[in-house]
C-alpha cells in the first residue's frame, strides 16, 4: 500500500508528462529533420552540378542523417562559399547580358535605318514617266518598335530563343534581319514593302514584295532596279572603309527578255545613278536595243588547248555603228 501511494505522488505524475512531451517533441524533431533531409536530397538529385558542388551533392544524396548532422557545419560554410562565389558569376552574367543587348540594340537601330534608307532611293530623273518615284514604298514606321525598357525585354527575349534553340544566325545581316522580325512579333506583312513596277513606265504602280513577277522584261527591270538599291546600301556601309562603289552587275543574255527601250534605259540609269556597273552578256543582233549602248567588246574563240582541249577566249573592242547596220 506504501508503494502505491508512492505511485500516485504530483511530483511523479508531472515527471512523467513532460517525459511524454519530450518524446513527443523528438518525434517531431526527429521527423522534421528527415523531411529536410529528404528536401535537401530531392533538390541535390535536381541540379546540374559542377565540379565545384558535386562533393556536397554527393554527400547530401548518400550519407545518412547522423552523418551530416555531425558535418552540418562543414557543409553549411562549403554551401555558403559556393553560394558567393555563384553571386559573383551572376554579376558577371548580369554585365555580359546588358553588354550584349547593347550590342544588339546597335544592330537593330542601323538595320531600321538601312531599311528606311532603302525607301528614300529614286528613279533617276532622265527615266520618263518615272523619274523621282522611290523603288521601295513601306508602310511601316519605326515608331512601331518598342522603345526603352520595353525594348531591353525584347531582345532579351530574343537572346533566351537564341540560346533556348542553340543556333546562331550566320551573319550580322540574317542576325539582324532576324532580330527586326522578332520586334514586330514575327509578321513581315507588317512591314508593307512595295516595289516600283515598271510595267509600260505609268506612275504609282507598286507591287508587293512578295508577288514581284519573274518573267519578262518587266522582272528583269525589277529586278535590277533592287539590285541598284542593295548595291547603293552595301556601299554606304563600306562608305567608312573606302570609296563607295556600287560594284558589277553581269547579266546573261538579258535582251532577250528586256529588249523594249524603256526597260534598258530605266535599268542604265539606276545603275549610273548609283555607281553600279552593268555588263550585259547577248548574242543577239538586235541593233534596236544595242542603239542604247555606247561602248562593247566582242568576246570570240581564239584557240583551242592542244592538252586539255579548253576554248580560249579573246576581248577586242569594237565601234558599233547601229545605224548603218540597221539599213
Amino acid at each position: 500500500y506504501h508503494c502505491k501511494v508512492l505511485f500516485r505522488e504530483p511530483e511523479l505524475d508531472v515527471a512523467l508528462m513532460n517525459y511524454r512531451a519530450s518524446e513527443q517533441l523528438e518525434r517531431k524533431a526527429q521527423e522534421t529533420a528527415n523531411e529536410q533531409m529528404n528536401s535537401m536530397k530531392a533538390a541535390a538529385s535536381r541540379l546540374l552540378v559542377t565540379d565545384q558542388e558535386k562533393p556536397i551533392a554527393d554527400h547530401l544524396l548518400s550519407a545518412p542523417l547522423s552523418e551530416t548532422c555531425k558535418k552540418a557545419q562543414l557543409l553549411y560554410t562549403q554551401i555558403v562559399e559556393r553560394i558567393e562565389a555563384l553571386r559573383e558569376q551572376l554579376a558577371q552574367f548580369d554585365s555580359s547580358m546588358k553588354i550584349l543587348t547593347g550590342s544588339l540594340d546597335g544592330l537593330l537601330t542601323t538595320a531600321i535605318r538601312i531599311l528606311n534608307r532603302a525607301t528614300t532611293v529614286r528613279i533617276p530623273d532622265d527615266v520618263p514617266a518615272i523619274a523621282g518615284l522611290p523603288v521601295l514604298k513601306m508602310s511601316f514606321r519605326s515608331s512601331g518598335i518598342p522603345q526603352g525598357t520595353a525594348r531591353d525585354a525584347h531582345i532579351g527575349n530574343y537572346i533566351d530563343a537564341l540560346v533556348e534553340r542553340a543556333v546562331l544566325p550566320r551573319t550580322s545581316a540574317a542576325l539582324s534581319s532576324e532580330l527586326l522580325r522578332h520586334m514586330i512579333g514575327g509578321d513581315t506583312a507588317r512591314f508593307g514593302l512595295q516595289v516600283l513596277k515598271p510595267k509600260d513606265f505609268q506612275p504609282d504602280q507598286y507591287m508587293p514584295v512578295d508577288k514581284v513577277t519573274t518573267s519578262g522584261g518587266e522582272g528583269l527591270t525589277t529586278a535590277i532596279l533592287l539590285y541598284a538599291v542593295l548595291a547603293q546600301l552595301r556601299a554606304e556601309q563600306l562608305a567608312v572603309k573606302r570609296r563607295a562603289n556600287g560594284g558589277i552587275l553581269i547579266l546573261d543574255n538579258p535582251l532577250g527578255k528586256a529588249n523594249k527601250n524603256e526597260f534598258i534605259k530605266a535599268q542604265r540609269s539606276m545603275a549610273r545613278a548609283l555607281g553600279l556597273q552593268l555588263i550585259y552578256a547577248t548574242g543577239l543582233a538586235d541593233y534596236n536595243s544595242l542603239g542604247e549602248f555606247e561602248r562593247f567588246w566582242r568576246m570570240r574563240p581564239a584557240r583551242r588547248g592542244q592538252q586539255s582541249g579548253t576554248i580560249h577566249m579573246e576581248v577586242e573592242s569594237m565601234d558599233l555603228q547601229v545605224a548603218a547596220a540597221a539599213k
